[in-house]
């Protein structure tokens, strides 16, 4: 049983993660043919939509006991790791020029084009990282504060 729940998030995390990378490969390409300045709100966007799921996905399977702390800390090291993976992949496929948005190289303007998939990358990472692990110690607070108030 615990190998298939293994499994069910590993396929969850990897449908997750090929989604937030396609919206944000989307708005690259319209602001590299555009002009518009989309980057920046989907830099920081698409990681919150990312714990909006996790939030939708948690009320799904809630479980309140206390090795629930583990699976999430272990939930968060996983997400960290597949992050790292798929951004070094998509990093290296930018750098040989095999990414599907062409980035413009040579000349002085273009030496930090496709950089901001690694920001990307590490924001995919951080903000659900920090956003989650402060929503778990509310929950972890609130539910410690209901076990130990009296009952009226």
């Amino acid at each position: 049983m615990k190998n298939e729940n293994v499994r069910k998030n590993a396929i969850t995390f990897l449908l997750v993660q090929l989604i937030a990378w396609a919206g944000f490969t989307m708005v690259d390409f319209i602001e590299e043919t555009t002009s518009n300045n989309f980057e920046d709100i989907a830099v920081f966007g698409i990681p919150i939509a990312v714990v909006a799921v996790y939030a939708f996905m948690r009320k799904q399977n809630w479980q309140p006991d206390l090795k629930y702390g583990k699976w999430v800390a272990l939930i968060l090291l996983y997400w960290l790791g597949m992050t790292a993976g798929v951004t070094a992949v998509v990093m290296k496929l930018i750098d040989q020029d095999k990414w599907i948005v062409y980035q413009a190289a040579g000349g002085w303007e273009h030496f930090l084009n496709g950089l901001e998939y690694a920001v990307f990358g590490i924001m995919l990472a951080a903000i659900p990282i920090v956003l989650v692990s402060v929503g778990e110690l509310l929950v972890w607070v609130i539910i410690k504060g209901k076990r130990k108030s009296p009952r009226p």
